[in-house]
């Protein structure tokens, strides 16, 4: 029809951004931040489940409302899906399991004691309403020995991740699925949804993915 935008424009997979982590969006910043945190850690000896007594996040009301409230049951979530909207466990486990990806949220991982301890130390901070706060993460975490280690992600640090990077990404939740040759075809699948302008080379390959039985 004259004046309406060509179809392709409509579809909201159009304007959809890549999520690194297969978790609630409010939670990146504070991941990335705290995989900072881990390796310069890391490098001088400090060990979170040790060394650490409390991770302090500082987010936006709106990402905390997301990802930290009711606070118990964030700490200790009891489902999967709980636990992607956990960013007190998010955290844990990334700590654990040095990503944050499909193995991070199996059963056995819920309730596993050394997350579950972590995972408790986690609290937050809201930052003053501005248009900073909304894309602002930082994460602070203090040691027995009262030393604090601090770092800070920002919205530039966050708008994209490298071709090569999603590769591996899901080339790595594929391989725990037990389907690492799905990586490839699905990924290029993705990128070609621009150029084609269809979703049917994505449905293609997921399909078979179904078919072969990868969850």
């Amino acid at each position: 029809t004259e004046g309406w935008p060509p179809l392709w424009d409509a579809y909201a997979v159009a304007k959809a951004s890549t999520k690194f982590y297969e978790v609630c969006g409010a939670i990146h910043g504070p991941a990335d931040a705290w995989k900072q945190l881990l390796a310069t850690m890391a490098e001088e000896g400090v060990d979170p489940f040790d060394d650490v007594v409390s991770v302090t996040c500082t987010l936006s009301d709106f990402a905390a409302r997301l990802v930290c409230y009711p606070e118990e049951r964030k700490r200790r979530p009891g489902t999967a899906h709980e636990a992607r909207f956990s960013l007190a466990w998010c955290l844990a486990r990334l700590a654990l399991d040095g990503d944050i990806g499909r193995r991070s949220f199996l059963d056995d991982a819920l309730f596993e004691p050394r997350g579950v301890d972590l995972a408790s130390r986690v609290t937050y901070r809201i930052l003053e309403p501005s248009e900073e706060a909304m894309t602002l993460a930082v994460v602070e975490a203090t040691t027995r020995n009262g030393r604090t280690y601090r770092a800070e992600v920002g919205p530039s640090s966050r708008e994209g991740r490298a071709p090569e990077q999603i590769r591996d990404k899901v080339r790595g939740t594929l391989d725990d699925a037990g389907a690492p040759d799905a990586a490839e075809p699905l990924v290029d699948a993705a990128y070609a949804l621009q150029g084609e302008g269809s979703v049917a080379s994505l449905s293609r390959v997921l399909d078979e993915m179904i078919c072969e039985g990868v969850r």
